[in-house]
């Protein structure tokens, strides 16, 4: 078992992958002593040399030498011989050796038997102590990207034993951050499921529907996530997360193709340049959906559960309104509308004129050889070429989108002037400091052959190549020649292209055959789920290990489903990556969760998820603001901010405080059953026994009403009684009066505090305000949009009674009454606090996804933020209007008057547009 297990370890650590299986190994700043390499972390870089065996005596410091010579651990002693023979060269000197297939490895030892086994010992001691030993023992269990995959289980007796091996040479405990990792709890299915919808298709799920998916089972809440993925919020979805890693939107701002696609597509010509001047509309349009078109391609993939790998072996393209035409398909789809559809637009010159432009008529129209994306003018414009760079940064970005290898990343380069001073002959073809890199990516370049600088199919005369116009006129140009005799033949993976004429196509064919495709498939989707890449050196060491093997089970699974994406996505969503939520030391499971899990919404997500909850979209966030707010164009800004920093959280306080207004006005404009949100409250609701009374008058006689309200004798309390005409139905505006004759208000100990001819009284008292009609010597009359206000002050707590004597002009007359108190209590336990509580929950809910019950902390602190801002308002002078100050609301009124639609007599939605924006602008709002 000793023997077996050191061997795996050895396997893992030196197992004989090809050069671009290389582990991804994490920065100096996550594993100490580890370089920004991608190969296992050393301290010294010179001990990869391919001159001597890695870390002999003269390349390893003598002190470093000494001491892997010295170990004499007694748990190793003995166990020496057994490595050397059945492992080092059993299973590793083959290929771990200066001119091994693994050279490129900074392990590395010589071959033989009991010769070289101080030798080799040596190596592998100073190896150990000169690396982090828990990154070796990650790879031992399949992480960082090893070629090898898992070859040892963590808990098993193997590993064990390897753990006590390499603490016998290092010194150091490690069991601790490997066994016993960072224990975690699972989400509710319901909180998985509100945040995949808000991600998939832009919506929070109702919350019935969150209810009926909480007690639900893995099975059952897959099958729910699987179904979020269809229309056009997961169209959406797809196109987004596509364009992150392709950036061929790009093209809206660079405008590149508008020149190319003027000299080589006569439809588009005909129709751009009109009397010698450019129509530019016509132009945006175009380039719209050209930059549209390789992301509209994989969500007809997508969409149509197509297998995954059709997104590089597609015979076609997509077109829309505009390309139809230039692209000639006799097609006609609408404006917005993409279809399958086979490019036969393109001109290529008859003449010895590159360009055919020059003259339509000697041109003839040429094929395009589909290759999904790998063809989109969008996609070859964003990763153009030159006469010297030949393709080289279309392969490059190939081997990374879709076979997840980053060649500058993972390769090592020499910069030793030895090698430097072989650069005398065409170096990419023959110094060896170069072909490590150059081997793999000029082949690939090749298959580009037939696409020029911005993408353009066989540009040059005569429509046979798209080669450089001077190499042609060099001595190595052969005639029929389509690419350059000084670079490595069109090839991948070792395999010939011979096609001149659709060799992006058969690359393609390769490409999905690699099984490296299915692995890059997940990394490509990963950041469109969890909001970073899969593997970055900022994320600590011991993730690698636990995200390898994620990457291996997704990607095993992914080709088992027939590539298909929509099962990928699933597997994501349900992973631990997305579901874990917080540490706990009872769980047994042993991943590491410190990313993934709940992130920060870009500003389509953040603006998609104030629409769903709000029904108000913010369009200036994914526009003029998202790239303030960790956004990109494309273009200038490429890649996502993903932590919030001070002018991001700037953003974010501008969308909620520009649109919080706009929110709380709609709300409250509409009857209670039709809001979004607050279906519990009205625009008079308080935390307190506030409540609001219509009277509609069936006679015109005097009558006595009276109304009573319980309230507590807190400090500066007050009742207020806000009286408002809501009649406007006479010609004859005396017809339209509410009259009030007589005001009465009565303590809880059946005191009388006012009492009195009302016209007297709002004369003469200052309890009484308002804005009446009428003359002075009249009864006090409301007409609609008047008011009359009475805030009797409290001195002890009970019931008080407002007895009014009042009657109306005409039957019919609309009066209402709110009674509220003006101090409130964010605690109180009426039927009415409790009431509001409820609501105050319930928006919680909603906005944060988080459940609370109404008398917790949570939705105290709110209730009490109504309350502070609601008292602030009143400091202020009490402006009963929501739009207080000559605030900017957004609200469209469709001509209404502020002072109508903004109105706001009981200072309630000015405070709920506060909460609105505090709930905006916290963690749970931002992060989803």
């Amino acid at each position: 078992m000793k023997i077996l297990g050191l061997a795996i370890l050895l396997v893992v650590l030196v197992g004989c992958g090809s050069p671009n299986e290389q582990p991804e190994v994490p920065q100096a700043s996550t594993i100490p002593k580890a370089p920004a390499a991608s190969t296992a972390p050393s301290s010294n870089s010179a001990a990869s040399s391919k001159s001597s065996a890695a870390f002999s005596s003269s390349e390893s410091s003598e002190s470093t030498v000494n001491s892997a010579e010295a170990i004499s651990s007694s748990s190793i002693i003995g166990m020496e011989s057994t490595i050397h023979q059945d492992v080092i060269q059993a299973a590793c000197a083959a290929c771990h050796n200066p001119l091994g297939v693994a050279s490129n490895q900074s392990l590395l030892f010589a071959i033989g038997d009991n010769n070289v086994e101080q030798e080799n010992l040596t190596i592998f001691n100073a190896f150990a102590l000169n690396t982090d030993a828990r990154w070796l023992l990650e790879v031992a269990a399949g992480g960082h990207n090893h070629g090898g995959g898992q070859q040892l289980v963590e808990g098993s007796e193997s590993f064990a034993m390897v753990v006590e091996y390499l603490e016998g040479i290092t010194g150091e405990d490690l069991s601790e951050g490997i066994a016993n990792q960072k224990k975690y709890t699972i989400e509710s299915p319901a909180t998985t499921y509100r945040r995949a919808s808000l991600l998939l298709t832009g919506e929070i799920p109702e919350e019935n529907m969150l209810i009926a998916i909480d007690g639900s089972d893995e099975a059952t809440l897959r099958t729910a996530i699987l179904e979020l993925m269809h229309g056009d919020g997961f169209k959406a979805f797809l196109k987004r997360g596509a364009n992150d890693q392709l950036l061929v939107r790009s093209l809206l701002e660079s405008k590149n193709l508008r020149a190319d696609f003027q000299y080589y597509y006569p439809i588009f010509r005909e129709s751009y340049i009109v009397d010698n001047t450019t129509n530019l509309n016509y132009l945006d349009r175009v380039l719209f959906e050209l930059a549209e078109a390789p992301l509209e391609l994989i969500a007809h993939v997508v969409l149509n559960d197509r297998p995954y790998s059709e997104i590089l072996t597609a015979s076609y393209t997509m077109v829309s309104e505009q390309t139809a035409r230039i692209y000639k398909t006799e097609l006609s789809p609408q404006s917005g509308e993409f279809l399958p559809a086979i490019n036969f637009g393109q001109h290529v010159s008859e003449s010895d004129k590159r360009h055919p432009f020059w003259d339509w008529d000697v041109s003839r129209a040429v094929t395009i050889p589909h290759a999904g994306v790998l063809t989109e003018p969008s996609f070859l414009q964003q990763y153009p070429t030159t006469a010297t760079n030949r393709n080289r940064a279309r392969a490059h970005w190939v081997y990374k989108h879709f076979l997840g290898f980053d060649i500058e990343s993972a390769m090592t380069r020499t910069i030793s002037n030895t090698a430097l001073l072989d650069d005398t002959e065409n170096p990419t073809l023959n110094n060896i400091a170069c072909t490590r890199c150059h081997s793999l990516i000029d082949p690939m370049a090749g298959a580009f052959q037939n696409f020029s600088e911005r993408g353009m199919y066989k540009a040059n005369a005569g429509g046979i190549d798209s080669l450089d116009e001077e190499y042609k006129t060099s001595p190595l140009y052969a005639a029929g020649d389509t690419w350059y005799a000084d670079m490595l033949p069109p090839a991948f993976n070792g395999i010939a292209i011979a096609s001149k004429n659709a060799s992006v196509q058969a690359l393609a064919k390769l490409l999905v055959e690699d099984p490296r495709f299915n692995s890059a498939a997940v990394k490509f989707w990963w950041p469109a789920i969890f909001g970073e890449p899969m593997f970055s050196g900022a994320q600590p060491s011991s993730q690698y290990s636990e995200k390898s093997k994620t990457l291996s089970s997704l990607a095993n699974t992914f080709g088992a489903s027939q590539q298909n994406l929509r099962q990928l996505l699933a597997d994501m969503i349900m992973s631990d990556w997305f579901r874990a939520q917080a540490v706990e030391p009872a769980n047994t499971t042993s991943l590491v969760v410190s990313s993934g899990g709940r992130r920060l919404l870009t500003p389509e997500e953040l603006a998609n998820k104030t629409a769903s909850l709000t029904g108000v979209y913010d369009d200036h966030l994914v526009n003029e603001m998202a790239v303030l707010y960790g956004g990109i164009d494309s273009f200038n800004t490429t890649e996502r901010l993903r932590n919030l920093n001070a002018m991001m959280l700037r953003a974010a306080e501008r969308h909620a405080l520009t649109n919080a207004c706009n929110i709380i006005v709609s709300e409250f404009s509409s009857a209670a059953p039709s809001r979004h949100l607050f279906n519990l409250v009205e625009p008079y609701s308080t935390p307190s026994a506030a409540y609001t009374q219509d009277i509609i008058f069936s006679e015109i006689e005097k009558q006595s009403v009276d109304f009573s309200i319980t309230v507590q004798a807190l400090p500066e309390q007050r009742i207020s009684y806000v009286m408002t005409s809501l009649t406007d139905v006479f010609e004859d505006n005396n017809l339209n009066n509410t009259e009030i004759y007589n005001i009465t208000v009565i303590d809880p100990n059946g005191a009388v505090v006012l009492d009195g001819d009302a016209r007297l009284l709002y004369r003469e008292h200052d309890w009484v305000t308002g804005e009446p009609a009428g003359a002075w010597n009249a009864p006090i009359k409301l007409r609609n949009g008047f008011e009359v206000s009475i805030e009797v002050p409290v001195s002890i707590s009970g019931t008080y009674v407002l007895r009014l004597s009042l009657a109306a002009a005409a039957i019919g007359n609309h009066l209402n009454i709110t009674v509220s108190p003006q101090q409130l209590q964010a605690s109180a336990s009426d039927a009415a606090s409790t009431h509001f509580r409820l609501q105050m929950a319930k928006l919680i809910e909603r906005m944060h996804g988080k459940r609370y019950e109404q008398n917790s902390p949570a939705v105290l602190a709110y209730t009490q933020l109504f309350i502070d801002l609601r008292n602030n308002r009143l400091l202020r002078g009490g402006e009963k209007n929501i739009v207080e100050g000559g605030l900017r609301c957004g609200y469209s009124s469709g001509g209404v008057p502020t002072r109508i639609w903004g109105a706001d007599p009981f200072l309630n939605l000015g405070a709920w547009r506060g909460v609105m924006v505090s709930l905006m602008t916290d963690f749970n709002y931002l992060y989803e």
